[in-house]
């Protein structure tokens, strides 16, 4: 038998026991319940998270738009971010109206929670979605009785203007061959969709860097290219369609009439200089000889149909009105430096597979952009000549042949089209 003294520390150890079962099972308990619940606030969170992220992409992709690209359009964005968080999370408009975002950026909306900032370089849309409990269950028994669940995000677009590429060669699935050619280009990188050769005698050389999609054959470049590359898209697609030609007259000689509508044209063996405006072109215009172009304010705008009624090319590629620079005469067009057209010089509808021809002897000059989605430039025979392309040029692909043909560069941004906003990515 057990003395009662031992009863007694029996009773005592085992009330201490029980004791300490309950207080390890409460503990155990609320562990569990934590789990439980703090899983549940997490997964809520993604939800919300996720929610956020397809806001601000929605509302940066909303700000600009063909109509007017470089005017933001606040209370479009401010449309898309809430249609995307009522589609991903169900917010409402009194939860938009009651929602705080102590981090919001300088441009607020009808809610603070969605805010933008505007800048010369970018445009960046703040997404803060809504608190809300997660729903404490468990947790209750501990003394938790809400999880507040938000989260946010930022996107951003680049709206500098600025071209990835100086020379963009966005030709896929093809080989782009430059044999004993010279292509320098200052100021920019060079990029070619698909593959490039370059002869034991050429170069192609650029003060930035140079990309290729493919493969790079040949040994002469300078600084080694970057083969496998991921292509890039047509860098003005969507926002470059074509001019407004309401109102343009029908012409026959663009030297004496000025802008208009122009079909097939035999440019005189003298200079001819192009009054300020857009030039339609549905033919082939010919420069031979001593054959010239000068012009200040100037857009070029070939494309299909005929002078009278000039239609837009067709898919997948359709022969239009193109340009055959073969003499010995001065070539030099200047882009307007406002308007809608600003920084467009050379202009060939996007589907228009026409060539663009600069051969000859004669001084070639660009200042602006040359944009030839669809065409092939070429520089035959000892077209060099003395001048170089103040442009950001976009063609399908280069072809240089002959004796010592060479495309030199410069990529002017401030001369050239502005590119619309772009590269949208989250920052936040």
């Amino acid at each position: 038998m057990l003395s009662s003294t031992q009863a007694r520390r029996q009773r005592t150890e085992e009330g201490a026991v029980a004791v300490l079962t309950v207080l390890l099972c409460l503990a155990l308990f609320g562990i569990a319940a934590i789990v439980v619940d703090l899983g549940n606030a997490q997964m809520q969170r993604r939800i919300a998270q996720n929610a956020g992220d397809s806001a601000a992409l929605a509302g940066g992709n909303a700000m600009f738009n063909s109509a007017a690209p470089y005017v933001p359009d606040l209370v479009n964005a401010e449309t898309a971010a809430k249609d995307y968080a009522l589609k991903n999370h169900g917010i409402t408009a009194a939860e938009w109206s009651a929602c705080v975002d102590p981090g919001a950026l300088s441009t607020p909306s009808s809610t603070p929670c969605i805010s933008f900032e505007v800048t010369p370089t970018i445009a960046r849309v703040r997404v803060k979605i809504p608190t809300r409990d997660a729903g404490a269950t468990f947790a209750r028994i501990i003394g938790v009785n809400t999880l507040d669940v938000s989260a946010f995000a930022r996107s951003t677009l680049n709206r500098d203007g600025k071209s990835l590429c100086g020379l963009c060669v966005v030709g896929t699935s093809m080989e782009h061959d430059m044999q004993n050619g010279k292509v320098t280009v200052n100021g920019a990188d060079i990029h070619l969709n698909g593959d490039v050769e370059v002869g034991p005698n050429g170069l192609v050389a650029t003060t930035g860097e140079i990309r290729v999609e493919g493969t790079a054959d040949g040994s002469n470049y300078t600084p080694s290219p970057d083969e496998g590359a991921l292509p890039i898209p047509d860098p003005l697609e969507d926002w470059f369609d074509k001019p407004d030609m309401t109102g343009l007259p029908l012409g026959t000689n663009p030297c004496a009439q000025g802008p208009g509508r122009y079909g097939d044209f035999n440019f005189p063996n003298s200079t001819c200089t192009l009054s300020p405006g857009l030039y339609v072109v549905t033919g082939k215009w010919d420069l031979a000889g001593l054959a010239g172009m000068v012009g200040n304010g100037v857009t070029l705008f070939f494309t299909c149909g005929t002078a009278p009624i000039p239609s837009a090319c067709i898919s997948p590629g359709e022969a239009g009105g193109w340009l055959n620079f073969a003499g010995n005469g001065v070539f030099n067009i200047v882009a307007p430096t406002t308007g809608d057209y600003a920084g467009m010089a050379l202009w060939y509808d996007r589907l228009n597979n026409s060539p663009l021809d600069l051969n000859g002897n004669g001084s070639v000059t660009y200042t602006g952009t040359v944009y030839a989605n669809s065409a092939e430039l070429r520089f035959t025979g000892n077209a060099c000549g003395t001048g170089a392309l103040d442009a950001l040029v976009i063609v399908r692909t280069v072809r240089l042949s002959g004796a010592n043909p060479c495309l030199e560069l410069n990529y002017n941004q401030a001369a050239s089209t502005q590119l619309p906003p772009g590269r949208l990515h989250l920052d936040q």
